[in-house]
């Protein structure tokens, strides 16, 4: 059964504890945001930040920050690295955003992917664009500075390029375009390894629930499951139909300890909660934002917990369980309408100011993120249990 909650005009916040955020201005407009996480870039990171600015080095590590811009004469993917906040919720020692690197992006950046993993010694960096390429670089470190390094890019669509997915059992990234084709390419050389058709029209969002399933959704407004093992002509099932009452999808993703669950954004601020193995329909659907929500991420330690942001400019966080007692207890998503609770973590009242990405660091009780107001918002959640 679908319960529709509406947050939009009287949202259940939590008062109490507030996290604070802290602006930094880095000037364009940010289309997506990603956090280096490995312990290794982030002291590179404040090294060349502390080298820059002639600091002393910081009590606590800087924030290895990428982001992507659009709109601009010349987009950029560039590295920052930006002042964490302690769990007091005060600033660092650094006490504004350094621009270390950039790189040109060939266009519009329109989705951004970091790959810290599969035993790689640099992180691997992933963009799309609105020219319909796919670009790969990385980040290297000389003891001094740190700076981005392209290694190669390939153009795979004939229109703009819209989402990136990748599994971490996958050597492998795919890129869904405006023509409906899904371009499945190997992470170190680019090359097509397998494309398909999966609609007629654009596929808007993408994500894999494991390592051989690839979820898609496009402008028909329908979400279809895809075994990448088979031949690929036709999805293995399809989730949701489209209806005159249906809106597209701008966003999905996967719930980190339950692969079957994942979370869609829509285009007129509808959170909902799917479960691929037991309807077609959403077991759970929330009215939280006006207008389109861009990003979801659930929290990889709290499996209640749920970010979003939106064209509304709130970034906010969803606990679907309403408390946080017993936690070590609780293996699995709760979804609980009576004690669902949101908390703002940041507010951008301006009017088209979006929130356009974020991106979420539990071990350091950090979310950060970007909006089109040329500003990156580092807010507190020590006092939200991640």
């Amino acid at each position: 059964m679908v319960v529709i909650s509406e947050f939009e005009d009287d949202r259940m916040v939590q008062e109490e504890d507030e996290p604070e955020s802290i602006p930094y201005p880095v000037n364009g407009k940010i289309r997506r945001l990603r956090l280096l996480k490995n312990h290794a870039t982030r002291q590179a990171a404040t090294s060349s930040h502390m080298n820059a600015s002639n600091s002393d080095f910081p009590a606590k590590l800087s924030l290895a920050v990428l982001t992507g811009s659009w709109d601009a004469l010349k987009n950029e993917v560039c590295l920052w690295s930006v002042p964490p906040i302690d769990r007091e919720g005060a600033a660092s020692s650094l006490t504004e955003a350094h621009k270390i690197s950039s790189i040109n992006a060939g266009g519009d950046v329109v989705d951004l992917k970091v790959i810290e993993e599969n035993g790689r010694p640099q992180p691997y960096i992933f963009w799309n664009n609105s020219a319909g390429e796919v670009r790969l670089a990385t980040v290297k470190y000389d003891g001094k500075t740190q700076r981005l390094v392209p290694i190669r890019d390939t153009k795979v669509h004939s229109g703009k390029a819209n989402s990136l997915a990748f599994h971490g059992g996958k050597e492998e990234i795919s890129s869904g375009g405006d023509a409906g084709e899904v371009f499945m390419l190997d992470l170190d050389g680019l090359k097509t390894k397998k494309k398909f058709l999966a609609e007629p029209t654009a596929v808007e969002c993408m994500t894999y629930t494991s390592r051989d399933t690839l979820l898609t959704a496009t402008f028909l407004k329908r979400i279809s499951v895809w075994d990448t093992r088979s031949d690929m002509r036709r999805p293995a099932s399809v989730l949701s139909e489209p209806s005159s009452g249906s809106t597209f999808l701008r966003c999905m993703c996967q719930h980190p300890l339950q692969p079957d669950l994942f979370a869609t954004g829509s285009e007129y601020g509808l959170i909902s909660i799917w479960d691929q193995r037991k309807s077609n329909i959403p077991i759970n659907s929330i009215k939280a934002y006006g207008s389109d929500v861009w990003e979801l991420q659930f929290s990889t330690v709290n499996p209640d917990l749920l970010f979003s942001c939106s064209q509304q400019g709130l970034l906010l966080l969803w606990n679907f369980n309403g408390n946080t007692v017993g936690l070590e207890d609780r293996k699995g998503f709760v979804v609980d309408e009576k004690k669902i609770h949101v908390k703002d973590l940041v507010e951008l009242p301006e009017l088209g100011c979006s929130i356009n990405s974020f991106d979420v660091d539990p071990q350091n009780h950090t979310v950060v993120s970007a909006s089109d107001n040329g500003q990156i918002y580092v807010s507190n959640t020590m006092k939200t249990v991640l």
